[in-house]
């Protein structure tokens, strides 16, 4: 049997803190890191524009053999280091990521919308009553309006393997009537 360890509220208060602090340590710690970074690609840079590289390497070439990080991240840490204000360009990084990703949940969350399926050409079944009279599905309650090919168009967002386990699903349960038994 195991026991069970109650810490008393004030000191589990202490705790909270202290892992608050210590989370906004490493977040300071991370930005310095990432200024640190850009500083030492400029310097890269320079050094491989003036042949020390070899002959006829090029920076892009440089960055791709020796930088595991895309052209484009290696871009955005050079600016934030070459920015007048580092702490300034860091935030406003980190404010245009939070962005990118808010757009990129609402279009994920457009894209998945079932109610908006309905209307959408490509996911409507043009002949639901053969879906329901066909005596090969064992008589069982069939979706009427919305084609489990129309789903799997709008799992594009998804990660291949994701994607994959999602579709096989799909395929496996559509005309079991699992799913959607009568979508009208």
């Amino acid at each position: 049997m195991t026991a069970v360890v109650v810490v008393p509220l004030d000191t589990l208060a202490k705790e909270i803190e202290a892992s608050f602090a210590a989370e906004d340590k490493a977040m300071d710690k991370a930005k310095q890191h990432r200024i640190s970074t850009g500083m030492r690609l400029i310097e890269a840079r320079q050094r491989v524009e003036a042949g020390e590289a070899g002959e006829g390497v090029g920076w892009i070439e440089w960055c791709r053999a020796n930088v595991k990080r895309s052209i484009r991240d290696i871009q955005r840490v050079m600016r934030i280091a070459r920015a007048e204000d580092t702490e300034a360009a860091v935030e406003a990084e980190k404010a245009a990521n939070r962005e990118a990703q808010a757009a990129k949940r609402a279009r994920d969350a457009e894209a998945t919308d079932v109610s908006r399926m309905e209307d959408d050409p490509q996911l409507i079944d043009e002949t639901p009553d053969e879906l329901e009279d066909d005596e090969d599905q064992d008589n069982e309650p069939q979706p009427s309006g919305i084609t489990a090919d129309g789903i799997i168009l709008r799992l594009g967002y998804l990660p291949t393997k994701d994607r994959s386990i999602v579709v096989d699903w799909i395929r496996d349960n559509w005309f079991e009537g699992r799913i959607l038994r009568d979508a009208a």
